[in-house]
Order: C-alpha cells, then sequence, then structure tokens
C-alpha cells in the first residue's frame, strides 16, 4: 500500500509541475542541455500568403524536429511548391533544414525541382545536391553543380539563381550541355 501512495504522490507532483508550466515563457535553450528534443511534429503543412492573400508557397513534410543546441529545425523529405500568377516550380529532397524563424530552408540530399508549363505539357527539371530557398523572396540558390533536363536537351552548370516571382532562372558558371535532335 505504501508503494501505491508513493507512486499516486509522485505522478500528481510530476503533474503538478507539468500543469503549473509557464506556455509564455518557455525554457531557454541555451539552458538544455545539448540536443535536446523540444518538438516534432509529424505531416508538417505550411501555407504561405503573398501580399494578395493567394496561396505563393506551400510545403510538407513527413516530419519537422527541433533540438535545444540548434537554430534550425530538421526536415525530413521536405516538399515545396511556390507559385505565381504564371508558373510553378515543386521541389523535393530528402533532408532540409527550415531557421526558426521560417524564412529560409536549406535542403539537400537529392534535390529536384520540376516545371510543367505549355500545351502539350513540357516539363523542365533541375537536379541539384543542395538548394537554399529564401522564402518570402521566392529565390532559390545552389552554389553546387547543377544538371537541367527538358525533352532532349540536358545542360550542366555551377551554380543557379531561380526567381520565382520574376519567372527566370539564371545559371551562374561553367555552363554546357547538348540537345539531341532525334
Amino acid at each position: 500500500m505504501k508503494l501505491l501512495s508513493g507512486i499516486v504522490i509522485a505522478v500528481l507532483l510530476a503533474a503538478s509541475l507539468w500543469w503549473s508550466h509557464d506556455a509564455d515563457n518557455p525554457p531557454d535553450p541555451a539552458t538544455l542541455p545539448p540536443g535536446v528534443l523540444q518538438a516534432y511534429m509529424k505531416n508538417v503543412h505550411m501555407l504561405a500568403m503573398d501580399e494578395t492573400g493567394q496561396a505563393a508557397l506551400e510545403m510538407t513534410a513527413r516530419s519537422m524536429k527541433q533540438y535545444s543546441d540548434r537554430e534550425q529545425a530538421e526536415l525530413e523529405q521536405p516538399q515545396i511548391t511556390l507559385r505565381n500568377p504564371s508558373q510553378q516550380w515543386h521541389i523535393a529532397s530528402a533532408q532540409g533544414l527550415i531557421d526558426r524563424d521560417r524564412q529560409t530552408v536549406s535542403l539537400h540530399n537529392r534535390v529536384v525541382l520540376k516545371q510543367q508549363s505549355g500545351d502539350p505539357p513540357r516539363t523542365l527539371e533541375i537536379h541539384a545536391r543542395s538548394l537554399q530557398l529564401d522564402i518570402d523572396r521566392q529565390l532559390a540558390r545552389s552554389d553546387e553543380a547543377v544538371t537541367l533536363l527538358t525533352g532532349n536537351s540536358k545542360l550542366k552548370a555551377r551554380g543557379m539563381v531561380l526567381d520565382n516571382r520574376n519567372g527566370r532562372l539564371q545559371l551562374l558558371a561553367d555552363v554546357h550541355g547538348f540537345h539531341d535532335a532525334r
């Protein structure tokens, strides 16, 4: 009986401490032990609107983890859709990081950007090892090797900048490729 009453007291004490936690004053990450998981979200879905209230960016991920000793949260299998009135880009990767302010996403490990346009539909696909995305400005940038595929054409370059708002894709250096006329 003493054991049962001890367990009940411990549970009540733990519950009262949990209920008394002030949500407006979260613990300072600097005071937490390194690597403590602060937040975990499964099946993440974020929608960002532009100045007119239209959906400008949609992001999903299998999961998001925020650790106490990191400024960025980890994303598992993030998928991002950038939208503007004239075009849409779908971006996917195996992993990513998003900053605490939810303004910058860094994607890595098999990054693929796809755009479909025209009638009949024509697909442009870009492969990169990593990509940095400024959510507000809808700018995607990679300073590493990228490969562009469309129809029978293949271009390779070192670095690229995609400005989705202005519909501009710029290859930065060492551009070379081919077009198969068959």
